[in-house]
């Protein structure tokens, strides 16, 4: 009897794997257009999974930038799923909550707090603004020298110590780095070059903010800012308390069933199963999410303004258009920041995306990857910022299309499939960024 009931519990099982594997090598073959046993298996990691989900708990509010990191801590980022050069990547925040590389940090702990004065009469300080893409580009500068030697190959800064300072935070997106550069002119930090590159937070950002999560356009993105609120609010809105926990973790748990699926499963009905419950926490977290937004209570009782009323006579009518505006006189200011304090040297860079169809052909790291929301307004929004260029110009704004200075869209100059560089292709774009600067300043 007990034979006969372990071999019928047996036989279900194979039927039921039967089923799975059918339904996940029919599913791969849907989505992915071939077959789940002739793939090519590339790993995905939590540099494809939404990094705000992860950044909400290191960030604390700034009065003026939005955000900024935990004052003096340290982490390290891990590559080896990416096959990188290097196998991680070390930052330390400084007292301010901006990420240096930690080496460099180690190598001259009074290299980095600020404000930072000159050291000496020869230091040329060099400041990068922008988002995860400038904090990369700062960093890797700091690793290579690349920048710094380029620049001394300019006869007005042969002789001198060039000193680069990174004012870049994962997500920022105009106007945080104008309000950035305006706090620490302010604050009497002196700059002597100010390179601000940007471009996909400010439409990827305020796209999603606009069209996805219906919070101000010109707000910080969405995931960082709405999620330190909703922590905010946690404390004193009892009833948001477990609708936040859930909205974090059905989003966390999404993540990592997806990242599994393509990371883990050696079989189609793993990948299957894998997938179902990716989807079933994605829909939980919009069910959490919607729920979150219909919360009376966030409307009587909420300390976070998420939205204005919408003005009656200045509508949006082209989202696209306002973005693109907003990020030049956002520029403009930044501009006219600079030209107060003497001999700054202010540069605006439009940085390239693997997107953009007109830089070229880019082929995925991976083929689930989390981007592709953002490839319509990454191609909307590029077109409008270079409808801007004339203007920019026109106002005296030094400013470089960078969209295209990579001629090999290829894995050796892209880290990721958002907008990142590997270490190979920051240097490119910081020569470039150097040979731009050389045709302006003798």
């Amino acid at each position: 009897m007990i034979k006969k009931n372990i071999f019928i519990v047996s036989v279900n099982l194979l039927i039921a794997f039967v089923l799975l594997e059918t339904l996940g090598v029919g599913y791969f073959f849907y989505k992915e257009n071939e077959l789940f046993y002739a793939r090519e298996i590339e790993e995905i990691s939590k540099s494809n999974i939404d990094p705000h989900i992860f950044t909400v708990k290191q960030s604390v509010f700034h009065p003026y930038i939005g955000y900024t990191l935990h004052p003096d801590r340290e982490d390290v980022i891990d590559l080896k799923h990416l096959k990188h050069d290097e196998d991680s990547v070390m930052y330390k925040n400084n007292n301010h909550g901006f990420q240096y590389y930690t080496p460099f940090y180690n190598k001259d702990p009074d290299c980095c707090d600020y404000p930072i004065t000159r050291k000496a009469k020869d230091d040329i300080i060099v400041a990068i603004f922008g988002g995860s893409v400038g904090l990369g580009l700062a960093t890797t500068a700091m690793k290579t020298q690349v920048l710094q030697n380029e620049l001394k190959r300019i006869k007005k800064f042969s002789d001198k110590n060039i000193r680069v300072l990174n004012f870049a935070m994962s997500g920022f997106k105009q106007p945080q780095q104008l309000m950035t550069l305006a706090y620490y002119a302010t604050a009497k930090q002196k700059f002597d070059i100010v390179i601000n590159i940007d471009g996909f937070n400010e439409v990827a950002s305020g796209y999603t903010n606009y069209a996805e999560d219906k919070i101000e356009v010109l707000y910080p993105a969405a995931q960082t800012w709405k999620g330190l609120g909703n922590a905010i609010e946690a404390d004193h809105i009892k009833s948001m308390l477990s609708e936040s926990v859930e909205y974090n973790y059905y989003q966390l748990q999404a993540s990592n069933h997806r990242e599994a699926a393509v990371n883990d499963c050696i079989t189609a009905a793993c990948y299957f199963i894998r997938k179902t419950f990716s989807y079933y926490y994605r829909y939980q977290n919009k069910g959490t999410k919607d729920r979150l937004q219909r919360n009376p209570d966030i409307g009587n009782l909420s300390r976070f303004l998420a939205k204005y009323k919408e003005s009656k006579t200045n509508k949006i009518n082209d989202i696209y258009t306002y973005i693109a505006e907003t990020w030049r006189n956002s520029s403009v200011l930044m501009h006219g920041i600079a030209k107060s304090q003497s001999d700054m040297h202010y540069l605006h860079v439009l940085q390239p995306n693997q997107w953009y169809r007109k830089s070229g052909k880019y082929i995925p790291r991976s083929k689930d990857h989390i981007y592709k929301k953002y490839i319509e307004p990454v191609n909307f929004g590029y077109n409008a910022f270079l409808k801007q260029e004339k203007n920019l110009v026109a106002a005296g704004v030094d400013f470089f299309d960078a969209t295209k200075i990579f001629s090999d869209l290829s894995h050796q100059n892209f880290i990721d499939d958002c907008c990142h560089y590997t270490e190979k292709g920051n240097n490119i774009l910081m020569k470039a960024i150097a040979n731009h600067i050389a045709k302006k300043i003798k």
